[in-house]
């Protein structure tokens, strides 16, 4: 890692406490020894790289500062990988190989704990990728994003699949990636939401009714992504910032909906894939909740649009061949099963392009977590 990558401090103020602001480098340093979970929602303790149905990872995004009243996350297993298994990027010392037609085309992915079954799980892509392509293509394990973002800015690897953030993450460091595409909700709407839940009858009818500083949250996930760190970036550009001593934590959303109701909070902060209307579906997450829990509940307001799990590329890659690749994965549905199952894994949900203006959440997170905090 580079000097410019190394966190720098300020003491600033936030939220009404003494907090120690970031510059951007000192984010992505501090972005980089997150690992990732595999579910919406979770706490960042329980890391792996998998993500897990839902379409996006939980994945560690934003560490608070050292001495924030929330906690840091859970470093990353740093253990050896399994004999025989590169995890890995290409050594440090080495230069980035120049890619020419007909050279090997890497394309790295996240492996968590097993890097041989999961690559062997995606073989069937990488044969159709390779099709499309007209030259070899190879599959690279990595066991941490920091490998991953490594070796997307040296060029060492040239297509890669991970959560949102690395987009975003490499788009600050190097501005050296492209999105490709990311896939669809099961109802065909795209993105997922950080959720503000209230009790139909109560107070809270919108974030602006949480500029009472007696209200208190409830957040489902210390340390997620989209509820913890997205959440409160995206309250924050509704004109929304919270005290630190309005914020209840809670594993589930069965949790939170029973603290909700012993009286320990106002409003839940969560997520959700509905789109539009307050009417809370029987979904993930709000399926752990009986049908009369609920009723009782309704969406009173909801972040931007959040991509999910993504396919990108280097920039370095002719346009015609991200072109291809991008066709590629919008065509899959339905055209090659094999293929299109290595990567959807049963939900059948379709891919959609995406740009980088979609992963301006994501970007402004950076910002919001490395400034003061002051209302935009």
């Amino acid at each position: 890692m580079t000097g410019s990558d190394t966190a720098t401090a300020r003491p600033v103020t936030r939220h009404g406490h003494s907090r120690t602001g970031w510059s951007i480098g000192g984010i992505l340093a501090a972005f980089l020894l997150v690992a990732l979970v595999p579910a919406i929602g979770l706490p960042l303790t329980t890391a792996t790289a998998q993500e897990g149905e839902g379409g996006i990872g939980n994945e560690g995004f934003l560490p608070p500062p050292a001495n924030s009243p929330l906690p840091l996350p859970t470093p990353p297993d740093r253990s050896p990988p399994p004999a025989g298994v590169t995890l890995t990027a290409p050594d440090e010392t080495s230069p980035a190989e120049p890619v020419a037609n007909g050279a090997v085309f890497r394309i790295g992915f996240l492996a968590g704990t097993a890097p041989a079954h999961r690559r062997a799980l995606l073989e069937p892509f990488t044969h159709h990728a390779q099709a499309v392509l007209g030259r070899p293509v190879d599959l690279v394990p990595f066991r941490e994003a920091r490998g991953l973002i490594d070796a997307m800015e040296r060029g060492t690897i040239r297509y890669g699949m991970g959560p949102a953030s690395l987009v975003a993450a490499l788009s600050a460091r190097c501005a050296c990636v492209e999105p490709l595409a990311s896939q669809l909700n099961r109802d065909g709407g795209f993105g997922l939401f950080s959720a503000l839940l209230a009790p139909r009858d109560g107070a809270v009818r919108g974030a602006a009714d949480l500029a009472d500083d007696a209200r208190r949250i409830i957040l489902v996930g210390q340390g997620s992504v989209v509820a913890h760190h997205l959440g409160l970036s995206e309250l924050w550009r509704s004109n929304v910032s919270l005290q630190a001593e309005q914020l209840v934590f809670a594993a589930s959303l069965s949790e939170a909906y029973r603290r909700l109701v012993a009286g320990e909070g106002d409003a839940i902060l969560t997520w959700t894939r509905q789109m539009e209307g307050g009417v809370l579906f029987d979904a993930p997450p709000a399926h752990d909740l009986t049908d009369e829990e609920r009723a009782g509940l309704r969406i009173v307001w909801r972040s931007r649009a959040l991509v999910g799990h993504s396919h990108f590329i280097h920039t370095g890659v002719s346009e015609e061949e991200r072109s291809a690749l991008r066709a590629m994965l919008t065509g899959l549905h339905g055209r090659d099963g094999d293929a299109f199952d290595a990567l959807d894994r049963g939900s059948g949900r379709a891919f959609r392009a995406v740009m980088l203006e979609d992963y301006q959440p994501y970007r402004d997170a950076l910002t919001y977590w490395q400034t003061s905090g002051a209302t935009p």
